[in-house]
């Protein structure tokens, strides 16, 4: 399960334990709605313009 956050920081968090798998910061500012692609990837943005593909 993904999870963005108010400050910048993507999370990916394990859907049965509840464990954080991996965090990614990407800028200082509110991530807007993940955009899920094929296979396991996910495009994100954030409020302040900046935008990333990332793979997991």
């Amino acid at each position: 399960m993904l999870v963005p956050s108010h400050s910048g920081l993507l999370s990916s968090v394990d859907a049965k334990s509840g464990e954080i798998a991996w965090q990614y910061k990407i800028s200082n500012s509110m991530l807007n709605p993940l955009l899920p692609l094929n296979g396991r990837r996910v495009i994100a943005s954030t409020m302040d313009g900046k935008i990333v593909c990332l793979a997991y």
